[in-house]
């Protein structure tokens, strides 16, 4: 324990001298209106844990100390060496605040820009309320201008500290917006990088375009916000907030003020603060859009199982009752072969003739129940012959215009999701009780997808009869084209359009196994 507490006090002696002297190196690249110290302060009171936060003081301490104490002739030496202790612990207390009330990483990300201003005001304020006290710098006729400047530099400042560390911490999380990130914040910042280019070329002439240039910074944090949210907002406003304060004469004066630039860091800041807010709106909106999308995929995932273990067992059932049909056909062949060696000729024929007509209903209805054939000759051929036509469309006659492609690319799955939404659309359409039915039928691949698209419609010259059988096709005709994704159109009583699809991923209708086979 006791090494421990030495090894923790190492480090946060390093972490003071550290803080001390980048300190000293922002306060030398610093403006009043762009106070990147503040930042630091800011930063390190926010992310780092409280058990440092004495260290984070004396390092504050020191490197104000080495600014002020020389100033001590020109002011008094109380203020020199005593309101540099004052400050960090000052501002503390409002980031105090602010980690309490905002201590997750998503709360902190969507409050950033008024918690930032109010920290920067209130570090401003304490300034203020230390020179006054200890006199130090007077504030004569222009406390409201030093408020105003100083806030500004300071949200400025802090944005540019905060921002990188959030972004970092965030770096795991989700986003649910379009890709192309790095490509598209690349393309902003080479936008600023150009209008920054344009201001230093012409920095001697055409003075009159300066503040439209330096309002044209903040065009790409805009875009990069609409197309990714917070993260766009976060990385453009980084890129803008350094191009604009380059535009900056360094003097190494304290105090330098350049009003033109001025009113584009107002500008930042405002604009600043409502695209942050924006893109976290439309960060949040985008996560749920992703959730519910992932809510319906799962749904989908859920629906296509269930429909497809029903199909497995229906499978099985055909198959159990082909194995029977197969036994019951062997008695049969018996029996013909008893009532010939009797010379019982006439039963035999009629027996054969019963044993027929029985194989075609069994083949219907079988094929109805789950159509075997589909996994070895694919879905052509078992909605092409005459037992499912007779079965499904009943009197009515049945044209197929077209039938275009070789379903056999697409995989069993897909294949028996059309078989049955054919076969839903005939029960649906049936309710307008037609005199012919008209098929079309494609299967096509596109680049990562392929499918099928068909249209079946019904011509009648009757009027409609709704029925039970009909609405529940057509129940079950929706449920199964939203399980894959499809997409469904209907034309009243009169038409129904199916398109469904795959990634071109998925395993092709394999070849039929050797049981399959064999019971057909």
């Amino acid at each position: 324990m006791e090494g421990n507490r030495w090894v923790s006090m190492g480090k946060g002696i390093l972490l003071a001298v550290a803080y001390c002297a980048a300190y000293k190196l922002l306060w030398n690249a610093s403006f009043t209106q762009w106070f990147l110290p503040a930042g630091l302060r800011v930063a390190a009171l926010l992310f780092l844990p409280y058990r440092m936060w004495p260290f984070i003081f004396i390092g504050d301490a020191a490197g104000l100390l080495m600014l002020r104490v020389p100033k001590a002739e020109d002011y008094s030496p109380q203020w020199a060496y005593f309101s540099p202790f004052l400050l960090a612990p000052g501002v503390a207390l409002a980031v105090a605040e602010t980690r309490r009330r905002l201590p997750t990483m998503e709360q902190m990300a969507r409050w950033l820009p008024l918690a930032i201003l109010a920290i920067s005001v209130w570090g401003i304020v304490c300034n203020l309320l230390a020179n006054f006290i200890l006199s130090g710098p007077p504030l004569n006729n222009d406390l409201l201008d030093r408020l105003v400047r100083g806030s500004v530099g300071c949200f400025l400042g802090t944005l540019l500290f905060v921002l990188p560390v959030l972004l970092w911490q965030k770096r795991h999380a989700k986003y649910a917006h379009r890709s192309h990130f790095v490509r598209d914040a690349t393309i902003a910042t080479a936008a600023i990088i150009g209008v920054f280019a344009t201001l230093y070329l012409t920095r001697d002439s055409h003075s009159d375009l300066r503040q439209p240039l330096l309002y044209l910074m903040l065009i790409p944090a805009a875009a990069l916000t609409y197309l990714h949210g917070w993260r766009g907002a976060a990385v453009s406003l980084i890129v803008a907030n350094i191009g604009i304060a380059q535009t900056l004469p360094y003097t190494g004066i304290p105090g330098t003020y350049a009003g033109d630039v001025f009113l584009a860091q107002a500008a930042l800041v405002v604009v600043g603060s409502v695209i942050l807010v924006l893109g976290d709106m439309i960060s949040h909106l985008y996560e749920r859009a992703r959730q519910l999308g992932i809510s319906e995929q799962r749904a989908q995932a859920m629906t296509r199982s269930s429909l497809l273990v029903g199909e497995g067992s229906l499978r099985e059932q055909v198959l159990y009752m082909a194995q029977m049909h197969v036994y019951m056909d062997d008695q049969r062949k018996q029996l013909v072969d008893m009532l010939k060696s009797q010379g019982k000729f006439t039963d035999a024929m009629l027996l054969n003739s019963a044993a027929v007509e029985h194989m075609q209903s069994f083949e219907s209805r079988a094929t109805a129940i789950y159509p075997l054939g589909i996994e070895e000759l694919g879905l052509y051929k078992v909605i092409f012959p005459e037992t499912f036509t007779d079965f499904w469309a009943g009197d009515a006659e049945v044209l197929y215009l077209h039938a275009v492609g070789m379903p056999r690319i697409l995989s069993v799955e897909l294949q028996l999701t059309a078989y049955r939404c054919i076969c839903n659309a005939f029960t649906v359409l049936a309710q307008n009780r037609p005199y012919r039915y008209t098929v079309k039928l494609k299967t096509w691949t596109r680049g990562k997808y392929r499918g099928i698209v068909f249209k079946i419609a019904a011509l009648s010259n009757q009027p409609p009869q709704l029925t039970q059988s009909g609405a529940m096709a057509e129940v079950d005709l929706e449920r199964r084209v939203k399980a894959f994704g499809g997409v469904l159109g209907r034309r009243r009583l009169h038409r129904v359009h199916v398109l469904l699809w795959e990634p071109a991923t998925h395993d092709p209708a394999p070849t039929a196994s050797p049981r399959a086979s064999s019971m057909r």
